[in-house]
């Protein structure tokens, strides 16, 4: 098991040439400042043509303290644009108060 900060994926010495990356609720929660991080990390990682499953809430109108940061709307179209196509975004029934949607990424 490897432990670290996806916003520093490349540190972690897992290599690279993943054809299939999947994030179960990683990316919402990351704090905005950190997010370009973690696409360029997963950019690193993963070759022409690999697959990307991306889960994650929605960011709420008001801010609450509670949960995780949720996504703008876009954002993941938006950050994603150098060397990424979104195939795909599928809004999903809410979860514990909180929309949600799963994003389908192939890398170019």
């Amino acid at each position: 098991m490897i432990v670290g900060d996806v916003t520093r994926l490349t540190e972690l010495g897992i290599g690279s040439g993943y054809n299939l990356l999947l994030d179960l609720g990683c990316f919402h929660s990351i704090p905005d400042e950190g997010r370009g991080d973690y696409v360029k990390g997963a950019s690193a990682i993963a070759p022409s043509g690999a697959t990307m499953l991306l889960f994650g809430f929605t960011r709420r109108e008001k801010s609450t303290r509670l949960g995780p940061r949720g996504l703008a709307p876009n954002e993941v179209r938006d950050r994603f644009t150098e060397g990424w196509e979104l195939d795909s975004e599928l809004g999903g029934r809410p979860i514990a108060g909180y929309d949600a949607a799963w994003y389908t990424l192939r890398r170019r």
